[in-house]
C-alpha cells in the first residue's frame, strides 16, 4: 500500500498553492492590461489564425471527427474585454453553425485567465455533463 501511494504522489501531485491575493491582483491587472485592447495587428493576426483553424476542422470532420468547440471561464473583466469580445465574435463568425461550450457558473482563476484547480476540475465536471 504505501508502494502505491507514494507511486501515485509522484504521478499526480498536489495542486500549486493558491496565489495570495496581492499576487493574485498583480496578474489580473498584467492579463487586464493585455486584453484592453484588440489592436489592428492583433485583428490581423488572429484573423489568419481563424482562417487556418477553419480549414484544421474541416479537414478533421472530413474523417468524420466531431469537433467541439469550447470557451473556458476567465475572470468577469477578461471575458468582457475588447480583445477576448473579438475573438469570440470571430469565432462565431468562422463558425456559424457549431456550438460554443461555455459556462456562465462561478469560476476562479489565479491570474484571471487561467482556473484554478477546483474551477478546472467543476468545468471538466460541466463539460463531461453536457454531453456535447
Amino acid at each position: 500500500m504505501t508502494l502505491t501511494m507514494n507511486y501515485l504522489r509522484r504521478r499526480f501531485p498536489p495542486p500549486p498553492p493558491a496565489p495570495t491575493e496581492s499576487q493574485f491582483q498583480f496578474w489580473l491587472k498584467v492579463q487586464q492590461e493585455s486584453y484592453a485592447e484588440a489592436s489592428p495587428s492583433f485583428r490581423n493576426g488572429f484573423d489568419v489564425y481563424t482562417n487556418q483553424l477553419k480549414e484544421s476542422v474541416a479537414q478533421i470532420e472530413a474523417a468524420r471527427i466531431r469537433v467541439h468547440l469550447v470557451e473556458i471561464p476567465m475572470h468577469p473583466s477578461i471575458m468582457q474585454s475588447p480583445k477576448n469580445s473579438y475573438q469570440r465574435n470571430r469565432i462565431s463568425q468562422v463558425f456559424p453553425d457549431k456550438k460554443i461550450f461555455t459556462d456562465s457558473g462561478d469560476y476562479l482563476t489565479d491570474d484571471g485567465l487561467h482556473l484554478n484547480f477546483a474551477s478546472a476540475a467543476k468545468f471538466a465536471t460541466f463539460l463531461r455533463e453536457s454531453k456535447p
